[in-house]
């Protein structure tokens, strides 16, 4: 009898088809590129000794520090249901981070406040017509993200 608890041995090498005359090729039917030994992935295929390689993939320990340390902030929170100070905190990182296409945040131009302004003016114009509450606009404000972050 074997040690090895039931469901986590090595797959039996017995064909599955039928075709006992046929050697199977290692990569296909289950196995990993790790090698028999290595049903689950990890080890030397997958990330060399490191078993954490396999779910973290290359992950910088500073970036993982980092996270450790804010989850720390965030557990440690005496105040009330939100953190008001890390909200910002973390709303100033996102926007220096820009977004997943590579484009950095920008100052908002003239040519856009004239746009914010003329399309915040046609919406006024389409509610004034349907809705019987008057217009309460009395100016308007183009921001960037990092603009409104610290509004």
């Amino acid at each position: 009898m074997s040690d090895t608890p039931f469901g986590f041995g090595l797959p039996p090498e017995e064909p599955e088809n039928g075709d006992e005359g046929k050697k199977k090729d290692p990569t296909e039917g289950g196995q990993s590129a790790g090698g028999a030994g290595n049903p689950f992935g990890f080890g030397p295929g997958a990330g060399g000794d490191n078993p954490f390689a396999a779910m973290f993939g290359s992950m910088n320990p500073n970036d993982l520090g980092a996270a450790f340390q804010q989850l720390g902030q965030m557990l440690s929170y005496e105040g009330g249901p939100v953190n008001w100070d890390m909200a910002k905190q973390i709303a100033r990182q996102t926007v220096s981070q820009g977004t997943p296409d590579g484009t950095k945040d920008a100052s908002v131009g003239p040519s856009e406040r004239t746009a914010v302004d003329e399309a915040l003016r046609l919406a006024d114009l389409w509610l004034d017509g349907v809705t019987s509450m008057p217009s309460g606009s009395v100016s308007t404000v183009a921001w960037s993200r990092a603009e409104w972050v610290e509004a």
